[in-house]
């Protein structure tokens, strides 16, 4: 198990006058690495696709880590570990003292998400590097959960590549399970002056 890149999303306290969500202009913020970094990201979307997860192995041997300072792969051969089995995994946790109720995270249900036709590829840009996310297509049939009020010693597990799809059959069925669509929202639960988290 390889652990990098470890990032803190700040909600901050919510303002008891803020208007209604649905009464608010809609802002256009620019999408930039130090936002996707910070902020809860209310799009929804996968974290790698079958060319930006392959990258990503390359800059473990390359690119030193954000959380390490060093390249956590570093002097492994790039063709051996390819041809092994690999995953990415998120662990998403409240590291506040208050449960979270502002902004939560929804995760897409993968047997109703079409990886052929519900996925779009989208290039994203660090300071040290370029990468691929994948963004969710609206349809009716799709189906989120959420998990209300998290505390800190709850976590969620998120499947977020596992290169078993790169020989699996090119298929809505062949690809189903191997991405997890994810999006933090604004609760319309939430209650005025709802404590900040992280």
């Amino acid at each position: 198990v390889i652990v990098f890149d470890h990032n803190v999303r700040h909600v901050p306290r919510r303002d008891p006058d803020q208007r209604p969500l649905e009464d608010q202009p809609l802002v256009e913020e620019p999408f930039t690495p130090e936002r996707a970094s910070t902020q809860a990201i209310e799009m929804t979307h996968n974290d790698y696709t079958e060319t930006s997860a392959v990258k990503r192995v390359q800059d473990f041997i390359d690119k030193p880590s954000y959380t390490t300072g060093r390249p956590p792969l570093e002097g492994e051969d790039i063709d051996e570990l390819l041809a092994k089995d690999f995953m990415f995994l998120s662990v998403w946790r409240n590291t506040a003292d208050t449960p979270i109720v502002d902004t939560p995270l929804a995760v897409f249900d993968a047997q109703l998400l079409d990886r052929t036709t519900d996925l779009a590829l989208t290039e994203i840009y660090f300071q040290d590097r370029a990468g691929e996310i994948q963004f969710t297509k609206h349809t009716e049939k799709q189906r989120a959960y959420w998990f209300p009020e998290m505390r800190k010693d709850e976590a969620l597990l998120l499947k977020t590549f596992d290169s078993r799809c790169l020989r699996a059959p090119s298929t809505s069925e062949g690809q189903r399970g191997f991405w997890a669509a994810h999006s933090a929202f604004t609760s319309p639960f939430c209650p005025p002056a709802a404590e900040e988290y992280e």
